[in-house]
């Protein structure tokens, strides 16, 4: 198992710093990527508020109930989830989750290969009271296998409303 230290940060949402990896980079880079793809438990409906709002750099600007960020179908569900994926496999180092509504609900995140394996790579109790809008910034250390999906579970039952996630960057390495 491999142990991971967490640091949570507030972080102002600007939708326009794009980190998408440049083409033709080479092996050892650190790429930093958005979701290019994203299905959910449920969602509260299509398009918006559906799990696709949750690919790509962050679009939602300010706390709210705002439909470009992905909702679960129903507020205070005591389980949901939410995965993406990214156009290139990586090492990862770091994930960043913007929350933009009732942050706090996530209790889970885990990493998978392009087989679909998912190691847990973090865990913790809901966090009621966390300020909004949140960027969750989970450090990755000691994990080598390459990645290209990113799986976030939530606990809204404590919270008792929507958390609503706006976008999950990627940032590792090319194996």
């Amino acid at each position: 198992m491999v142990v991971l230290s967490l640091a949570c940060s507030i972080g102002d949402i600007n939708p326009a710093s794009d980190s998408t990896p440049a083409p033709g980079t080479t092996g050892g880079q650190r790429l930093e990527q958005w979701a290019s793809n994203a299905r959910a438990s449920s969602q509260y409906s299509d398009p918006n508020w559906a799990a696709i709002q949750a690919t790509g750099a962050p679009d939602t600007t300010e706390c709210g109930d705002i439909p470009t960020a992905w909702a679960s179908d129903e507020a205070d569900s005591p389980y949901e989830w939410l995965e993406l994926t990214y156009p290139t496999a990586v090492i990862p180092e770091e994930i960043n989750i913007y929350e933009t509504y009732n942050p706090g609900s996530i209790i889970r995140v885990a990493v998978g290969t392009a087989n679909s394996e998912h190691t847990i790579i973090w865990e913790a109790g809901p966090r009621p009271n966390t300020p909004c809008p949140y960027v969750l910034t989970i450090p990755v250390d000691g994990f080598e296998q390459a990645v290209n999906s990113v799986r976030i579970e939530l606990d809204q039952s404590i919270i008792g409303s929507w958390n609503e996630i706006d976008a999950v960057q990627l940032v590792g390495r090319r194996p």
